[in-house]
């Protein structure tokens, strides 16, 4: 059994950490204009993630930008200036995965919004007849 557990950076899903570090810097760079002039440039995402204590691996990273495209997040994984859409905005603000926050948004164009949210729910959830794996080795004896 190892000693620690493994870092959370290192087995969560990075598509998040990625949206909230891109907003994060878009708003400093809006909000606090005299960090960039001491900086001599204004921080981007990467510079961010780099300050992270534990950082993740450069191919976890590369994996979620490109999950970020492919969902339709980010315009592009070619650079920094690449811009959030609608659904990148709609998934920092709302607390499910991204693949589900695509679900609620065509829903929201297709004019069924109540219909999606409720399946986005029912599948962010974990299914109530799944046995935990702690509760199989158990014995029945005691």
């Amino acid at each position: 059994m190892p000693r620690y557990e493994p870092p959370e950076v290192e087995q969560a899903p990075l598509e998040r950490l990625c949206l909230r570090l891109r907003q994060l810097a878009l708003r400093l760079k809006e909000q606090v204009p005299r960090l960039g002039q001491m900086l001599g440039q204004s921080p981007t995402a990467a510079q961010l993630m780099e300050a992270l204590v534990q950082q993740p691996t450069e191919e976890r990273l590369e994996e979620a930008r490109a999950s970020l495209v492919e969902c339709g997040a980010l315009n592009s994984t070619i650079d920094e200036r690449a811009s959030m859409t609608v659904l990148g905005q709609l998934a920092l603000a709302l607390p499910l995965d991204l693949r589900l926050c695509r679900l609620v948004l065509f829903g929201a164009l297709f004019g069924c919004l109540a219909d999606a949210v409720v399946m986005a729910t029912a599948l962010s959830l974990q299914d109530p007849l799944a046995r935990p794996v702690g509760g199989l080795a158990c014995d029945r004896n005691k």
